[in-house]
């Protein structure tokens, strides 16, 4: 990625009569490889078309990897819930070419084990994908996309992805103001809680899910 930056930005040359490649070391040397690898991927994630950026939002709230069919599922219905704006239309138009451009940058890589999983190349790399999102609609964002699921997956879909998907409502917890979809939530969140009680840690998230979502129906 870092070498990838510097070619980009004409730090790293090919001189084909030379027939090898060359660069500027003091130019290079001035870039700060540990502590602007974040600032590097920025810069080129923002260079990237709005499709792209698009499904980096999205691939970066779901987490290190993700199927493409799910990508499918929620820009589709981005696209017919925001009528008014393009760009999710384009965005689903796109779709396929805009995941295998990004597997060329390095962004991910497709999973051997499973045809239609991607993994993030890196852990960095999701997360800067997900700060392409505005801090103040992170949460809404990824309870938006937990809700699709929720109402989009079948059954044995959304029993294989419970936990991912009981998460991603989960931040948008506190706008929810009807009782009836507060309890809802809640009794999602006993499932997971139950599929995960194994781990400690994540019933414990659930069970304290549930406590503030029927305990505190007015904190919104």
């Amino acid at each position: 990625m870092f070498l990838r930056s510097l070619y980009d930005d004409k730090l790293l040359k090919y001189d084909f009569e030379m027939k090898k490649w060359t660069w500027n070391n003091v130019e290079v040397d001035r870039q700060d490889v540990s502590e602007n690898v974040a600032s590097l991927l920025i810069n080129k994630l923002s260079r990237l078309g709005e499709s792209q950026r698009n499904i980096l939002k999205i691939s970066g709230s779901l987490g290190g990897c993700f199927a493409k069919s799910i990508i499918c599922i929620i820009v589709t219905s981005l696209a017919e819930q925001d009528t008014d704006q393009l760009s999710w239309h384009e965005t689903l138009v796109s779709l396929d070419q805009s995941i295998d451009e990004l597997e060329k940058e390095g962004i991910w890589e497709k999973n051997t084990d499973t045809e239609d999983v991607w993994r993030f190349s890196h852990d960095k790399i999701q997360l800067v994908a997900f700060e392409l999102i505005p801090p103040n609609d992170r949460d809404s964002f990824r309870g938006k996309i937990g809700n699709i699921l929720l109402s989009k997956l079948d059954s044995e879909e959304l029993d294989a992805n419970l936990f991912e998907v009981v998460s991603l409502c989960n931040f948008a917890m506190d706008t929810i103001s009807d009782g009836e979809e507060r309890i809802e939530l809640a009794k999602m969140n006993l499932r997971a809680g139950l599929k995960v009680r194994v781990l400690p840690s994540l019933l414990a998230t659930h069970l304290l899910c549930i406590f503030s979502l029927i305990m505190c129906p007015l904190s919104i």
